[in-house]
Parts: C-alpha cells; structure tokens; sequence
C-alpha cells in the first residue's frame, strides 16, 4: 500500500550531542507521519505509537528517555515527557528583542520575511497583536524604502494587505530591473595617451611616457611645489611669498595655475587619428590654424582650417585677454539667487569648533580665498552649515 512507501522522519537525536531539528518542529513530522500511515485516534494500540515514537527517536534519544523520570506508560505520557526535556525554557523578553531586532536583508523576499517574523513571534505571546506586530515589524524594517513609503500611504491596512502589496511591487521592481539590463548599450574601452610636439612645423607628433607615480603630484605642495609636505605646512617658504606672474601672495610662480597653458588633442582609438591644434596663443589676427592630421595607414599631413567657434579653444587673442581679464575673474553686475523651496525653513547649523592644531591653517586660507576675491565677507545668512576640514591626501 501507499502507506508502506512513506519513510518516517529523520531521528531526532541518533548520537550525541544537539538535535537537528528543535523537538516541537520534529514532533509536527511525527504527528504527520502517524496521520499518513493511518495510525491516529483508535487505528492501533496506545502501546505501538509510543513504541514507535521511541524508535524514532534514536539510539542517543531512547537512552535520554530512558534516563528521564515520569514518562509514564501511554503515547501522550512520552510526548509529554520528551517536551519538557527537550523544550527550552522561553523568556518573553529575549524572544521579543529578537523579533523586534529582525530586520530584512538584500537578498531576501518579502514572503521569507515574513515566514521568520511569525517564526520569531511564535515564541514573543503577542497572543491577539501578532498579526499587528508583524505588520509594524514588515513595514518597519523592509529592505526597500519606496515599498514603505507606498504601505504608510495605505488607509486600514492589515497583514494581508501589506503582505500582498509589498509583494506585488517587489516583483514589479525585480522585472523592472531585468528590463533595464536588458536595454543597456555595451561599454566601450577607452585609453589615455599624451602627446608632445615642438615648435617646428614638420615635427611628427610622439606618445610620451606617462608619469610612474602618479600620486607624488597629488601629495604635493601647491604653494612650493615641493612633495616632502603638504601646504598647510607652517615653515612652507611660499605661504607668505608674492609670485613674480600673478602677483598674489601664497605661492611661487613655478606652480602659478595662470602660466599654465593647455593645447587640445582630439585622440580616436584604434586607429590612432590625432588632431594637433597648433599656434592658438599666436592666431589674434586671424581665426585660421594649421593642423597636422596623422593616421596609421598615411603619412603627416599639414592642413590650414578655419577655427570653428564653438570649439574648446579660445578665440580671444592673448593680448585683449589680458586687457580685459585677470585671475579667476567674476560677472559683474549680477546676482546669482538660488531657487528654493519656498515651505523649506531656513536651518542654522551650530558652528563647530575646529581642532587646535588647524585653526591657524583654515584661518590663513579663508583670508587667501578672501583676499582673491572666491569668498566675500557677510554680517549674516538665513542659511549656516559649519565648516567642514579634510586634510589633503
């Protein structure tokens, strides 16, 4: 028969040591077990299911039966025994820290959440308010938040209903994702060179190296240049030296940003086409330069085009640049007024106090950024956040 093909649970404790299963979740099998087999209310005698419950309770677990007092003589004696031995004591307010601890992870859906919460509130004797416990637990600590800004939205709303609605934007977010991957456009490698020319015309432009460490300039002082400290040092010799280009005091004209030139190369990859703008500090009477276009299959050649003025190259001549513009410059007659949420109060922060060690430092660069004209002094602002100082790295 059908019956005969069932094989009972696993032992309970076939050797020494903890059972695998807690007892009250082994003895639901067993309970099962009986039921497929037939073997419940009068079917057989009292005496052959605890014989049987024995049996399956293994050779380490008949011993600790067998050692136990008060098992008594019937099926239901044994269950009673082996439950009192087996079964922890519950303390009400570890099992409820535990619940209120659970929290859902990434990887975890909705309905597996769910199954530990009443898992966890099975032991908490919520009695009546499990089914509003979980809830709050579910709504509290679900991993997406715009799944909880959506349940808060709901009027009346119960177990089920946030166990359904969560659920159903859960799967809506996953295929949406899905969909998204499936959409998006291959990415495609890109590589840096530099490139270096000199002043004769027929040079043929050659990669350089790039620089072995580049980390030594980013660990360098911009007021000396010098890369054995940073320029919050207070011995550095440019912190009160004048440069000879900008005339600012802070630095030396070796590392001046404004002596600084930059000349644009358009690099294509994997054929190697360069286009070499050339002699744009030089073009104040004309808008016309020659380019050198060189390529893989064909030699260098020279073409005169006409600069478009849309390109990144400036088409000002040095010379008015100078006349007109000097330093980081500044609009003039204009007011930038930032948009805001008119219903937004304004928030002061309280101001910090800076580190001892520090002050001395964001005090001269405040005056610096003052002095240059990037910061301006105000008596007061709707708007105060502290200042934050994050050393260079």
């Amino acid at each position: 028969s059908m019956a005969a093909n069932v094989h009972p649970p696993p032992l309970f404790l076939p050797c020494p040591g903890e059972p695998a299963l807690p007892f009250n979740m082994w003895m639901r099998m067993f309970n099962n077990y009986l039921l497929v087999i037939n073997a419940t209310g009068n079917t057989w005698p009292d005496a052959r299911k605890r014989a049987t419950l024995l049996h399956c309770l293994g050779a380490e677990g008949q011993r600790t039966f067998y050692s136990l007092t008060n098992t008594g003589d019937t099926f239901s004696s044994a269950v009673a025994a082996l439950e009192k031995h087996f079964t922890p004591k519950v303390n009400i307010v570890v099992e409820r820290h535990a619940f209120r601890k659970r929290t859902q992870s990434p990887h975890e859906t909705v309905e597996q959440y769910v199954t530990a919460l009443r898992d966890l509130a099975s032991k908490c004797d919520f009695d009546d308010k499990t089914e509003e416990m979980i809830r709050d637990q579910l709504v509290e600590h679900i991993f997406n938040s715009r799944i909880r800004e959506r349940l808060l939205l709901e009027p009346d709303l119960t177990l089920d209903k946030t166990v359904t609605l969560a659920a159903q934007m859960e799967s809506a977010a996953y295929q949406a994702k899905a969909l998204t991957a499936n959409s998006d456009g291959h990415v495609q490698a890109i590589q840096s060179r530099s490139f270096s020319a000199t002043k004769n015309n027929n040079s043929v432009l050659r990669p350089t190296k790039a620089p072995s460490d580049t980390s030594t300039s980013a660990k360098s002082c911009f007021r000396c240049g010098s890369n054995k400290h940073l320029a919050n040092f207070r011995q550095c010799p440019a912190a009160k030296a004048t440069c000879n280009l900008c005339q600012k005091v802070g630095h030396f004209a070796r590392v001046c940003c404004s002596s600084k030139t930059r000349q644009v190369r358009e690099v294509q990859l994997p054929n190697l086409t360069v286009l070499y703008l050339r002699d744009t500090l030089h073009a104040s009477k004309t808008l016309q330069s020659d380019i050198e276009l060189s390529t893989t299959t064909s030699p260098t050649k020279t073409l005169r085009l006409t600069v478009d003025t849309g390109s990144a190259v400036s088409i000002l001549p040095q010379q008015t640049y100078k006349e007109h513009f000097s330093g980081i410059g500044c609009v003039k007659s204009f007011i930038h007024k930032v948009r805001l949420d008119p219903t937004v109060k304004p928030v002061r922060q309280k101001l910090r106090r800076l580190p001892f060690a520090v002050r001395a430092p964001v005090s001269a660069e405040l005056n610096r950024l003052l002095k240059a004209g990037v910061i301006e002094r105000i008596d007061a602002s709707p708007w105060v956040s502290p200042i934050v100082v994050t050393g260079r790295k």
